[in-house]
C-alpha cells in the first residue's frame, strides 16, 4: 500500500530539490562573492576553506539524494527499503523524503560503522 499518492510525493520531493538546489546556489555565490579577507590565509584561512568545500559537498549530495528519491517516486519504487525491501515508515519519510532505508536498516547500517 503506497504511503501517500505518486503526485504528492512527486510533488513534495520537486520542493526539496528546488530548496536543495537554491540553497547551493546561494552558498556558491556567496563563497564567490566573499573579498580575499574574508577567504582568510594560512591556518584559518584554511579552516575556512575547508569547512566551505565540506558544506557545498554536503549540498551537493543532498541535491543528488533528492533527483534521486524523485526518480525512485516516478518509477514507483519510492518508499522501499533498498536493503530489506520492506515500506519505509511514512514518520521516516515526513523527516527525510529522500531516505533509501528503513529505520531498522539505517540503524544496522550505523550500528555496523
Amino acid at each position: 500500500m503506497p504511503i501517500r499518492s505518486t503526485q504528492k510525493v512527486v510533488d513534495l520531493l520537486k520542493r526539496e530539490l528546488g530548496t536543495a538546489r537554491a540553497e547551493l546556489a546561494d552558498y556558491i555565490e556567496a563563497a564567490e562573492a566573499a573579498p580575499e579577507s574574508e577567504q582568510g590565509e594560512g591556518s584559518s584561512g584554511y579552516e575556512t576553506w575547508f569547512a566551505a568545500v565540506n558544506l557545498q559537498r554536503h549540498m551537493e549530495r543532498q541535491v543528488d539524494a533528492v533527483e534521486a528519491a524523485l526518480r525512485r517516486a516516478e518509477a514507483g519504487s519510492y518508499g522501499i527499503c533498498e536493503t530489506c525491501g520492506e515500506t519505509i515508515g511514512a514518520d521516516r519519510l515526513h523527516v527525510l523524503p529522500f531516505t533509501t532505508h528503513c529505520i531498522g536498516c539505517a540503524n544496522q547500517a550505523s550500528a555496523g560503522r
